[in-house]
């Protein structure tokens, strides 16, 4: 991996690993050195959303990554471009698969193809951009960025800008602390992200400053209290409930009659309405729900008879996902240190 996580150190977080473990190819800082495909551009200067939107505007194809939907939807808008683009999870899979097939086509083509994304592109999604802005971020989700940029190597080197946004929508939490230490890191004297040892550095660094078992799972183990870990671990919080989204041809109207109708529903009509689905937080489901713009199918799923944009997806002022769970987190972590 370009990321790989510290397994050596002091922390107490690694304990356990014996032995270390070890690389299974010798010296991969040369590799990495070799098979470099990007440069990377770091802009120390706070940017304001208006001068990030004038230099996608001077590129014919370029990529630009920011860290919250309520970002890439100010962006998009800003940039106002009718051929630019737009990715991010308030649109749904049949959507967003649409858009990745449109901007493979526009690049493959070589006509001008500009993308305003959310993290949604950073990993499992093969694009090819010569250039990529990337809001800083957590280091990791950097180098996660740079791998949609001159991902064939049809260049000698692609290039990849890492900017800092004056009026961005900040995470919380984990994702905070990881970008701080990005940020300390980014501005040493001539970082070099190619080299695997700058990633150990990194996580040993970023271990030490989270909270890496806030609802103290591992006490909870070591005392065999299983009926309680299975209480409290969840691998994803705030768990999402689906909306189905009205889109397309034919779109899922024949689905959702069927469901209403209480008629079998096979398999593979689930896989086929999951393509539609967007998820929503419980509070919006609610506030949704009074405002007229979601409507039960069965339980569990709903209807989403709001506006859907053909760029933009659902059209809703909607709560970042990370800074729910983040909030959750430091208000049981806040509580706890009390209690002690």
């Amino acid at each position: 991996t370009a990321t790989q996580p510290a397994f050596s150190g002091n922390s107490p977080y690694l304990s356990g690993f014996t032995p270390e473990p070890l690389d299974i190819v010798p010296n991969p800082a040369h590799y990495f050195d070799a098979l470099k495909r990007v440069e990377y551009e770091i802009d120390h200067e706070p940017c304001s959303w208006e001068k990030v939107s004038e230099l996608i505007q001077q590129t014919d194809q370029v990529l630009c990554i920011v860290n919250s939907r309520k970002d890439a939807i100010t962006l998009f808008d800003m940039v106002n471009d009718p051929q630019a683009l737009h990715l991010s999870t308030l649109m749904c899979p049949a959507h967003r698969k649409q858009v990745l097939s449109e901007i493979k086509n526009r690049l493959d083509a070589g006509k001008p193809c500009k993308l305003i994304s959310t993290q949604v592109v950073e990993a499992g999604v093969d694009l090819d951009f010569p250039v990529v802005f990337r809001a800083v971020a957590p280091l990791d989700r950097i180098v996660q960025a740079a791998g949609r940029c001159n991902r064939e190597g049809r260049l000698s080197l692609g290039k990849v800008v890492v900017f800092q946004p004056k009026d961005e929508h900040k995470p919380l939490g984990t994702y905070r602390t990881a970008m701080a230490e990005a940020r300390r890191i980014l501005h040493t004297q001539n970082p070099n992200l190619h080299d695997p040892v700058i990633f150990e550095h990194y996580f040993q660094s970023l271990w030490q400053n989270c909270n890496l078992d806030a609802y103290d799972i591992q006490q909870l183990r070591k005392r065999l209290d299983y009926p309680e870990v299975d209480e409290r671990f969840r691998m994803i919080r705030n768990a999402t409930v689906p909306v189905v989204v009205r889109y397309g041809e034919p779109g899922p109207d024949e689905l959702i009659a069927k469901l209403r109708a209480g008629n079998h529903t096979s398999k593979d009509d689930w896989r086929k309405i999951q393509q539609y689905t967007v998820g929503i937080y419980q509070h919006e489901l609610r506030q949704f729900l009074t405002e007229g713009l979601v409507k039960p199918i069965i339980e569990g799923l709903y209807e989403w008879v709001g506006s859907y944009d053909e760029l933009r997806g659902i059209s809703c002022d909607f709560t970042d996902p990370a800074d729910l769970i983040a909030r959750k987190e430091e208000m049981l972590w806040v509580s706890r240190r009390r209690c002690r």
